[in-house]
């Protein structure tokens, strides 16, 4: 490809501001609704946003888990290679009406 002038440009990784909203038990562990951040360069998708957001906290993981919630991406159902973009709105929604055993985190 370079031959013919073509290069491979990786797309610049940089922090991005991200509005996420918590849904039924999840929003209930986490004690809030809504939450404004800045995710790290290393997010660059859903899936790699879910593992960190599991990260932050201790006993965090198992309420990210993907098996465990659904997620939209700006208000539409999205899969987990989607990629995240500065001020993209994030939806997390527990697909089961039980949560899983873990503490309240704060």
């Amino acid at each position: 490809m370079e031959q013919i002038g073509y290069q491979r440009q990786e797309p610049q990784q940089e922090e991005k501001r991200i509005k996420l909203l918590y849904f039924n038990w999840l929003a209930q562990k986490l004690r809030k609704e809504t939450e404004e951040l800045v995710a790290p360069p290393s997010v660059v998708d859903l899936d790699t946003l879910l593992v960190w957001l599991g990260r932050r906290k201790p006993g965090a993981a198992p309420l990210f888990d993907r098996e465990r919630v659904r997620v939209t991406l700006n208000k539409q159902f999205a899969e987990g290679f989607s990629r995240l973009h500065d001020g993209d709105e994030v939806g997390i929604i527990p697909t089961s009406p039980t949560a899983p055993a873990t503490p309240d985190l704060v």
